[in-house]
């Protein structure tokens, strides 16, 4: 049985049968070479809610009755000799960041884990993905409260590696192999499988939901990882609105084109109640709380993965180089840029080294996207290539065989060939729009919750207050010899890149 959703769909959204039969090249809402291993987890009626007509979904995890959220319920504890983990998680609840070996509670958890904690086995996990996901979380918080809850490091010294231990760092290693996925925490973590409902009956609500891992164990942290969770909930509408408008680009008659102006229409709500969920963030997630005792965990950077060889070189451990969880990780946001055509490929004058969260991904002309789909699940990534692929421009793809003058999918390149004045343009700006005003929402956000509290000093006795001190006199410095403001490095690059992200949704309007 899915996941009870208080916005589930019907099974019969897609378009006419005749219509939703004409297969395309590549089908991001029908089949794929991907044939998943048989898990214990895996539920049969799930299937077919993302098929298209007869054929399997894009994977048994993804569909229109649960988006980008698992087809059931996360596992919420490990089991078994993996409850070690577990326990070594629990007794990390309280740790504060930075403090380092000086505290006693730090001192005892950090010697657990590198003396105590033993190296298990994960092979018996390879089918069961809902475990698999579960020890990938369990895991990642691990190497997340080790690293971070040692003692503060310099930042101006190059080349410093924090080895995980073994305990940590095999199995996680091991996971996140199997999984296909970083290893290291996720926005899939934190959100997609952090979750459980009190009432299964009453679906997604704020007050039914529960975040089962934090840091912090505090209402701020629950209800920023709970924020993310009520967007992605409008993912299988959003999906469902998008393949409907997918479907009828196959034919482009006058009905046709009339529906997917209705289903744009629709989807540009949506996209505006998506921007409303996220502006909630400010109502239980404070901003001081977020930016100096929440967020501190979740730095990615350099790690030596004792006890993992490097393939490379089998006389050293492996060295990992990731970012940490991000909404920009989202698979849903970058769906809606896909299917709407938003180029966010970075300007000739424009490098990507202003991107804030460059850790570990491609770089070069790499996209925003594709920095990004390395922290994704890896059905999610495969949707995504997928769903590029349809929607290429009609000068790049064959025309489609059964109907030889229709050589698109997208609703774009459909807008772009109507007159100014149709309802079909005016309804793909609307969407563009309601995008473009999502974005600004979340850059107000983030501006307040990290460049605004960065200028803030930390809590009395904060690890960081050292440190903020030293900034504020070495920027004091930069201001009086530049005659400007100066943000500091990280706060400038999330302004700059937050901006061009605008920038890029309004360039994808069609005048």
């Amino acid at each position: 049985m899915g996941v009870s959703n208080s916005i589930l769909l019907p099974d019969s959204t897609s378009s006419d049968d005749l219509k939703a039969s004409l297969a395309s090249p590549v089908r991001p809402f029908g089949s794929s070479s991907f044939k998943p291993k048989p898990t214990d987890s895996d539920d049969d009626s799930e299937t077919s809610a993302h098929q298209l007509v007869s054929d399997r979904g894009l994977d048994s995890d993804l569909g229109l009755r649960s988006g980008f959220l698992p087809g059931s319920p996360p596992v919420c504890r490990m089991d078994g000799s993996w409850a070690r983990w577990e326990e070594a998680l629990d007794a990390a609840r309280g740790l504060e960041p930075g403090r380092g070996e000086e505290d006693e509670d730090t001192r005892q958890w950090r010697r657990m884990i590198r003396e105590e904690l033993p190296v298990l086995e994960v092979d018996a996990l390879e089918h069961d993905i809902a475990r698999l996901r579960r020890a990938h979380l369990v895991l990642a918080f691990l190497m997340h409260f080790y690293v971070h809850s040692g003692k503060l490091v310099d930042e101006s010294m190059p080349n410093q590696l924090e080895k995980i231990p073994k305990g940590i760092a095999v199995p996680l290693c091991a996971v996140s192999k199997l999984l296909d996925m970083p290893p290291v925490l996720t926005y899939a973590d934190t959100v997609l499988y952090n979750w459980r409902l009190i009432n299964p009956a009453d679906g997604f609500t704020p007050e039914n939901i529960l975040i089962e891992t934090t840091f912090t164990n505090t209402p701020s942290e629950e209800h920023f990882f709970k924020t993310s969770l009520l967007v992605e909930v409008l993912g299988p509408t959003c999906l469902s609105l998008m393949k409907l408008a997918i479907d009828e680009a196959i034919v482009t008659d006058t009905l046709s084109v009339t529906r997917i102006a209705s289903s744009l229409l629709v989807l540009a709500t949506l996209i505006d109640r998506l921007r409303d969920v996220v502006e909630k963030v400010r109502d239980h997630c404070d901003p001081a709380i977020f930016y100096w005792q929440i967020r501190p965990w979740f730095h990615g950077g350099q790690r030596e993965m004792e006890g993992v060889v490097d393939s490379k070189d089998p006389s050293r451990w492996l060295i990992t180089d990731f970012g940490g969880p991000s909404a920009g990780q989202s698979t849903l946001i970058h769906s809606l840029d896909v299917f709407l055509g938003v180029d966010h490929r970075p300007h000739p004058s424009q490098t990507v080294s202003s991107n804030p969260m460059k850790q570990g991904a491609p770089s070069g002309e790499e996209t925003f996207m594709a920095r990004m789909a390395v922290y994704m699940p890896s059905h999610h990534r495969r949707f995504l290539s997928e769903l590029a692929a349809c929607l290429e421009n009609s000068s790049k793809i064959t025309t489609f065989p059964s109907l030889p003058h229709v050589a698109t999918h997208s609703v774009r390149s459909l807008a772009l060939g109507t007159p100014a004045t149709s309802d079909l343009r005016a309804s793909y700006n609307d969407c563009v729009s309601a995008l473009g005003r999502l974005r600004s929402t979340h850059s107000k956000v983030a501006l307040l919750y990290i460049v605004s509290q960065s200028r803030h000093p930390p809590p009395e006795g904060s690890a960081y207050m050292e440190g903020w001190l030293e900034k504020q006199k070495l920027e004091a410095e930069k201001r009086q010899e530049s005659k400007k403001a100066h943000l500091g490095t990280g706060g400038t690059d999330l302004a700059k890149f937050l901006k061009r992200c605008r920038e890029r949704t309004k360039d994808a309007l069609i005048d």
